[in-house]
């Protein structure tokens, strides 16, 4: 039900990147406000509502040590991209990265309900020497 929460998120966000070209569409935005796990579910009509919401809290600390701050920052960059969005004087440009740092984002939070430990680009790139794969290896592990 997690990534059913992750929705959210993703139809403000298809709005700001698409107002990014079309500032009317910020109508879309409505009053788009932050909204807790629980708030998105008792607001969605979902018959088991109580039930979801008991599982959330009973998620592993340490999901839930993840997941919680993620959603915070979430909010406070889709407020910001809101905040730019509205002020006709900003570039095109800016809402565009701030839609991609929002996308980034939602990644991380898809990882950590999924279970998998988000790395930084650092840490990935750290793992292969530059050159040392050609695209046949890499094709290769797909077969």
């Amino acid at each position: 039900m997690a990534t059913d929460y992750l929705n959210h998120f993703n139809q403000i966000t298809m709005v700001l990147d698409l107002s990014a070209a079309d500032r009317s569409l910020l109508d879309e935005a409505g009053d788009w406000a932050p909204k807790s796990y629980h708030q998105h579910f008792y607001d969605s009509g979902f018959k088991e509502t109580a039930l979801i919401n008991w599982a959330f809290d009973h998620a592993p600390l340490s999901v839930r040590e993840l997941f919680d701050p993620a959603v915070a920052t979430l909010d406070h960059y889709i407020e910001e991209a809101l905040w730019d969005a509205r002020n006709p004087a900003c570039p095109a440009d800016i809402i565009a990265d701030r839609v991609a740092l929002i996308n980034a984002q939602i990644g991380l939070l898809y990882a950590i309900i999924n279970g998998r430990k988000a790395m930084a680009q650092d840490a990935v790139d750290g793992n292969f020497d530059a050159g040392s794969a050609s695209q046949d290896d890499i094709d290769s592990l797909f077969d």
